[in-house]
């Protein structure tokens, strides 16, 4: 999205919040559903949330400091595994 964004020459967050209304919103509607709720990243609860999370899984000894080395697909926005090199 990032990336989209910049090449469009938009705002990040505004891009997104234009697909969010343009697409998202209306998404349950068009398939006969009514959610329970509608939660963003952007979202003050969620960003809690994840930061609670975030620091019981460091407190635990789950992340750490490493170095990682591989291949990166940026239009996949993964790394690649199994992949050599050319």
């Amino acid at each position: 999205m990032y990336r989209v964004a910049e090449e469009r020459g938009l705002d990040p967050k505004a891009y997104v919040d234009d697909i969010v209304e343009k697409y998202w919103r209306e998404l349950p509607a068009r398939v006969d559903a009514e959610p329970d709720f509608f939660i963003r990243t952007t979202d003050e609860g969620h960003k809690r949330f994840v930061q609670e999370f975030l620091q019981r899984i460091y407190d635990n000894g789950d992340i750490y400091q490493e170095v990682y080395s591989g291949l990166y697909c940026v239009q996949c926005e993964e790394f690649q595994v199994g992949v050599r090199a050319r």
